[in-house]
C-alpha cells in the first residue's frame, strides 16, 4: 500500500483511535447518548406507573418514535420542562386514547396515582397543554391533511405527489 493510499484511508474514516474527534462527530455521538438516556427515562417512568397505566409494547414503540422525531431538540416541546415531564406528557397522551377517563385530577384511585407521579416530575395542566399543542403543531406542519371532498384540488395530482414522496 502506498503512502497516498494510507493517507486516504486515514482521513476517510470519521474517527481514528488516539486522535481528537471532530466537532461534528462528537455532537453526533452526544445526540445518540442523550436519545438512549431518554429511552432509559421512559423505562424508568413506565415502571413507576400503576399496572393499569403501564405502556404495552405498541404504545412504548409510539412514544419511542415521538422521542426519535424530537431527539435533536426535545426542549422544543417545552423550554422549562424537564425531560421526565415531557416524556410523562407523551405517555399521558398515549394512555388517554385507550383510557378516556384519565385526567390530571384526583377523582379516582387511578387518576390520583398518575397525578402523584405528575407532581413528582412537575407536570401540570398548562405544561401538558403546551407540550401536546406543540406536538400537534409539528405533525400538522410536516404532514398536512387535505380534505378529499372539496373541489378546490386536483386529486389525481395530489395522489401522484403523495406516492412520489413516500
Amino acid at each position: 500500500m502506498t503512502d497516498i493510499q494510507k493517507l486516504l484511508n486515514k482521513y476517510q474514516s470519521p474517527y481514528i483511535p488516539g486522535e481528537k474527534r471532530s466537532k461534528k462527530y462528537n455532537t453526533q455521538i452526544n445526540r445518540q447518548y442523550r436519545h438512549q438516556d431518554r429511552i432509559l427515562l421512559l423505562d424508568k417512568i413506565n415502571n413507576q406507573l400503576p399496572n393499569t397505566l403501564k405502556l404495552n409494547r405498541d404504545e412504548k414503540e409510539v412514544v419511542t418514535s415521538i422521542l426519535t422525531v424530537f431527539q435533536n431538540d426535545l426542549q422544543y416541546l417545552h423550554r422549562r420542562a424537564k425531560n421526565e415531564a415531557i416524556i410523562l406528557a407523551i405517555i399521558f397522551t398515549i394512555k388517554k386514547r385507550t383510557k378516556p377517563s384519565l385526567y390530571l385530577n384526583r377523582e379516582n384511585k387511578e387518576n390520583r396515582e398518575f397525578t402523584e407521579i405528575a407532581e413528582q416530575y412537575r407536570l401540570n395542566e398548562p405544561t401538558l397543554i403546551t407540550i401536546l399543542s406543540r406536538i400537534t403543531n409539528y405533525y400538522m406542519l410536516h404532514n398536512p391533511q387535505v380534505i378529499y371532498e372539496t373541489t378546490r384540488y386536483d386529486h389525481t395530482i395530489l395522489y401522484e405527489q403523495e406516492h412520489i414522496f413516500r
